[in-house]
């Protein structure tokens, strides 16, 4: 038999143990670089940000520290949008999973589109509360 991968499980040493044991295997190949985030940013969009000198026990103090001078505690960086947005952002899937497991109403045993359904509650409830919070700190 024969084994088709991506991009991702494709390496020599994966086809070279399979050619050993009698099995064919084949990957994909991309031709066109696609970089991260260009459907929502250009790759030339830029934003200033302030940055904390770290302290000289900090793990990369040797290589970050230079960047600040010896005598400025924060200074400020041209970093592209894409990382920036990046940053702020990850974990946004922990974070809805973490709202969704407070309250489950999914039961053991449904029909097959009861799960739809007590998904679309659980989602509902938690932007509703997303919503709520927002507009709570907005009055604030």
């Amino acid at each position: 038999f024969n084994i088709y991968g991506d991009n991702y499980f494709t390496k020599i040493p994966l086809f070279q143990v399979c050619y050993s044991h009698g099995i064919g295997a084949c990957g994909t190949e991309d031709s066109g670089s696609v970089y991260m985030l260009t459907t929502i940013h250009q790759i030339t969009d830029y934003v200033n940000c302030e940055r904390k000198k770290p302290r000289s026990t900090s793990a990369n103090a040797a290589t970050t520290r230079g960047a600040f001078g010896p005598d400025r505690g924060c200074q400020v960086f041209a970093i592209l949008q894409v990382i920036n947005d990046y940053t702020h952002y990850m974990n946004g899937v922990d974070r809805a999973d973490q709202l969704h497991a407070f309250y489950p109403t999914q039961p053991k045993a449904q029909r097959n589109w009861l799960p739809l359904f007590y998904w679309l509650v659980d989602t509902s409830i938690v932007n509703s509360f997303v919503l709520f919070w927002l507009l709570y700190l907005q009055a604030q």
